[in-house]
């Protein structure tokens, strides 16, 4: 028999569950002020020191048995220099009812730095300053980068930055003369570069410098050390590889050693003695102070962790990313600010897993690219819904110069809304497979590079593209640049949205591009590509280019970059995944072995229609067609202007015929019996008498029309030019 609780205890009682209920169901609310100390309990007026030791805190809390709704980090303004990278990983996990949220508290936003003030700087003469990195506890460190009152430095380097030509001056070219043979032989054409007799320098120690330089292709940049320095041949030997192959002609410039340390804002590292040598662009003070990047990654969200949310910060001094997600689940990075990251490789904010989101944040002044969107399972082609949404990026690439705004990757992921502008090459890099690309604005891209476009994907892979959606976005000013041998070309090579090579099975709709030099859309031997309900204004209007609104580019079995890309793994890539039933529910994929056309050509199933294509410079084409099969490509039911002059499109002949006939017996052979021709018929609006007869010798035909009139009475005695006969024929 249960026993009955008095009221009064039976009221403390359920008070008391009530109590116990709420304690399991609170939110923990922590708070983070730069005078805090984590050894507090992170109440607003005892705060926390450290979003580590915030977080710590969270896991002390949830393994004391509570189970909170959610939690929420308010970390208050300042600057928080973090001492290692910032970790969360399976277990700071949030749910879907209950996210973690660590918010930074108003603006400014709270400053995350991997970077280390330097101080202890004297004179060492000529305006240069000198601080010893042991003393600084930094001893045997080594850093890319350093920022003076909150802006990037250069590193000594020859030839100088030109601020009056930051594009086309500060570079050397390489001699036109050859290395030696011997050399060649024994380093390879990628590591050996042949410098003219005005460049030669005299460098104490030629294996702290390393050269900058576009080979062969002005595609994207090398950054590698040198190994040695043959003044009497003139030659640098670098210590690995570069891309491609050193060419004639190709900029360069070289950075690091201590004796190029000659303008204001250059710094010199000198690992003998850990000295740090920097010419300042003005007084230290308040504010301007020297910062090195330590840390690779600011803020990593690792494998298995789930709706963690960043909200509201700055971060900067990142030697690769400042937030790098792994393959984590459902976890944001809102209202974000990340600049002044460096490092050749990497991205400001590195995004894999599922369901993961970068929105709102304002991306500038990184070393490689904006934001690098991953996921998903393309052997299977499940999605992974990643999102970059509402992003301002500008001045990424600084030291990777092909560093995109967005790369998009994987499948299934999305970049929408984005403002990109002012890059060194692409605004969006894509690849993977049913990736969306909607509603951005890209303008001023490609300032560094040529062969380029706004958005670009293909090229490599095989399984790259399929499925991707490129709608709705709004490109203009894509500039183009070339520098080879110090021939500068800019705007130069370069379009609006550009499908190269591998770029199968996309869809480009409802985009509107205008001014991009050599073209508004290009294929590069694509197949299977859906271009329709786009306005293309005035491309192809570069100087040194006649290019064309929409331009398209075939390849054959025997041109070179289609071996190439054979035994580059195209058919293992193809069957890689050619069982799969997804792929094979997937129209654009083929094998490549069995791609041709009869007449061997490789572009085809391409189809280009209900476009709005306008150009009013004499030069452009409005589309342009090479090495491809008019049969096997659709080109129709476009608008087009080319302010009044004939319309340009490198086709010679029409396509196949569709639909009705429209005119009947063309050639007029055939005939009545009475000498007339079967389905013409003509009118005469004067008084005249009229004959009308087939003649020999037609156009298309064996003969044509001829109207035979006597002249009424009003052009009795009028010359034959004179005379006016109004005829109509219908058919």
């Amino acid at each position: 028999m249960r026993r009955r609780l008095p009221p009064r205890r039976k009221l403390r009682h359920l008070a008391g569950l009530a109590f116990a209920a709420c304690a399991c169901l609170a939110a923990i609310d922590l708070h983070v002020a730069p005078n805090g100390r984590d050894t507090n309990p992170g109440t607003l007026d005892r705060p926390l020191a450290t979003l580590e030791g915030a977080r710590d805190e969270v896991r002390r809390q949830r393994a004391a048995g509570l189970a909170p709704q959610s939690v929420t980090v308010e970390v208050h303004g300042g600057t928080y220099r973090l001492a290692r990278t910032l970790r969360f990983g399976p277990q700071d996990s949030g749910t879907e009812e209950a996210p973690v949220v660590y918010r930074g508290a108003g603006f400014p936003r709270p400053l995350l730095t991997g970077g280390r003030r330097v101080t202890g700087w004297r004179p060492y003469g000529d305006g240069v300053y000198v601080t010893d990195l042991g003393v600084e506890g930094l001893k045997g460190v080594r850093f890319r980068q350093l920022y003076f009152g909150g802006r990037r430095q250069v590193l000594a380097r020859y030839p100088n930055p030109d601020a009056a030509g930051p594009s086309a001056g500060g570079w050397m070219y390489v001699d036109t003369d050859p290395p030696p043979a011997d050399l060649l032989e024994a380093a390879g054409s990628r590591r050996v570069l042949r410098f003219r007799s005005s460049d030669a320098r005299a460098w104490a120690n030629p294996s702290a410098g390393e050269v900058f330089l576009y080979p062969q292709h002005e595609w994207w940049n090398n950054i590698v050390p040198i190994e040695a320095v043959d003044r009497d041949r003139r030659i640098l030997t670098l210590a690995r590889d570069c891309s491609y192959e050193i060419t004639a002609g190709d900029r360069y410039f070289v950075q690091g050693p201590m004796e190029e340390l000659d303008a204001p804002g250059e710094w010199a590292l000198v690992p003998d003695g850990d000295m740090l040598f920097f010419r300042p662009p003005g007084t230290f003070g308040e504010g301007r102070f020297v910062e090195v990047p330590l840390l690779g990654a600011l803020v990593e969200i690792e494998a298995g962790a789930a709706h963690i949310t960043l909200h509201g910060f700055r971060f900067e001094c990142a030697g690769t990313s400042a937030i790098a997600i792994g393959d984590a689940r459902h976890c944001r990075v809102e209202a974000c600010e990340v600049g002044n990251t460096t490092g050749y490789h990497g991205a400001a904010i590195s995004v894999a897993g599922a369901g993961n989101a970068v929105i709102g944040c304002d991306i500038h002044d990184v070393g490689g690219h904006g934001i690098t969107l991953a996921g998903g399972d393309q052997k299977t082609l499940t999605a992974a819904a990643n999102l970059a949404e509402n992003n301002h990026i500008t001045r990424v690439g600084l030291d990777y110069r092909q560093g995109a705004g967005i790369v998009v990757n994987g499948v299934g992921n999305r970049v929408s809304c984005n403002t990109i502008h002012h890059v060194p090459r692409f605004a969006i890099l894509f690849g993977g497979n049913h990736n969306i690309i909607e509603h951005n604005h890209l303008h001023h891209v490609s300032l560094d590079t040529m062969d380029t476009g706004a958005i670009y994907g293909g090229s490599l892979n095989w399984l790259s593209a399929h499925g991707t959606v490129i709608r709705n976005n709004f490109i203009h000013d894509v500039i183009g640049c070339s520098g080879k041998n110090g021939v500068w070309r800019s705007p130069y090579y370069a379009w609006g949205i550009y499908l190269d090579w591998t770029a199968m099975g996309c869809t480009v709709t409802g985009n509107i591009v205008t001014r991009c030099p050599r073209g508004g859309i290009h294929l590069h031997d694509g197949r299977d590509n859906r271009i329709e309900n786009n306005i293309v204004v005035d491309c192809g209007t570069g100087e040194h280019d006649a290019g064309s609104q929409i331009e398209a580019n075939g390849w054959d079995t025997e041109h070179h970059f289609w071996k190439r890309g054979l035994g580059l793994g195209w058919v293992a890539q193809y069957e890689s995944v050619a069982a799969e039933p997804s792929w094979q529910q997937v129209p654009s994929f083929r094998d490549p072995r069995t791609l041709a056309l009869a007449d061997g050509r490789t572009q085809f199933g391409n189809t280009i229609r209900r476009n709005i294509l306008v150009t009013h410079d004499p030069r452009a084409w409005v589309v342009r067609f090479r090495n491809v099969s008019p049969g096997h490509n659709v080109c129709d039911h476009n608008l087009i202007w080319n302010d009044g002059r004939p319309l340009r499109t490198g086709l010679l002949r029409t396509r196949e015929t569709r639909g009705p006939n429209l005119a009947p017996n063309p050639g007029f052979e055939a005939s009545a019996g009475d000498g007339t021709a079967v389905d013409w018929h003509c009118r005469l609006t004067s008084a005249a008498s009229t004959g009308v007869c087939l003649a020999a010798m037609g156009r298309n035909g064996d003969r044509s029309l001829r109207l035979q009139a006597v002249a009424a009475a009003e052009n009795a005695g009028k010359p034959d030019w004179e005379r006016h006969v109004a005829a109509s024929c219908r058919f």
